[in-house]
């Protein structure tokens, strides 16, 4: 409904702004928009959901902080804390080396290769946003190349930045099209945002 859409608005601004007094008075005006048009248990639905991703980030901003010398341990754990909030799809961590990356899969060996930067290396890099993906095969933003020969259908990518050049992805990827939605995407980049600091730390 209309109310309701409003509210994911303005509470996602708020959120970025880091208001939380403000939050707390936006959910106190639209619980009682919303009993008056029967949509409490909805709303309260959603906002115990957007509540919890809030504390699961708050949690692993600390616990990220805590292991800052480690980055391979804070890569583990922000992969885990992803996959624990999105229930689906995989996570990796792929950064960029001297001509080559380092692919960082959840529970594995990093793996590095040369070359392997891909479509979606060079679109975030030209783009510098997040990148939702419903159907990579079907998707005219890349080649049908590209898609076709990938066991990946559905992407969230995320890039990371250094000193304003690319030097990696956070992604999340599964077989089933149309897998995440836009709040995987927001939650996603959050949690790069927290991990930035771990794996490029300033000088």
């Amino acid at each position: 409904s209309a109310w309701l859409c409003l509210l994911y608005m303005e509470r996602e601004v708020t959120e970025e702004t880091g208001d939380r007094r403000q939050l707390e008075r936006l959910e106190e005006e639209y619980l009682e928009l919303a009993i008056q048009f029967g949509k409490r248990e909805e709303l309260l639905k959603v906002l115990e959901k957007k509540n919890e991703r809030l504390r699961l980030l708050d949690g692993m901003g600390a616990r990220l902080l805590a292991l800052g010398n480690q980055p391979a341990q804070a890569i583990q754990h922000c992969m885990e804390t992803i996959q624990l909030v999105v229930g689906k799809g995989d996570a990796e961590v792929i950064l960029h080396t001297d001509g080559g990356v380092a692919r960082h899969g959840r529970g594995a060996a990093v793996v590095e290769s040369q070359g392997g930067r891909d479509e979606i290396d060079h679109w975030l890099a030209e783009h510098r946003t997040a990148l939702l993906v419903n159907n990579l095969t079907h998707d005219v933003r890349f080649t049908h190349e590209f898609g076709r020969v990938r066991k990946s259908v559905s992407m969230v990518a995320v890039p990371l930045f250094r000193e304003g050049t690319l030097n990696g992805s956070l992604r999340l990827s599964s077989a089933v099209p149309q897998a995440f939605s836009h709040d995987d995407l927001r939650f996603t980049s959050e949690a790069a945002s927290l991990l930035l600091p771990v794996l490029f730390p300033r000088t």
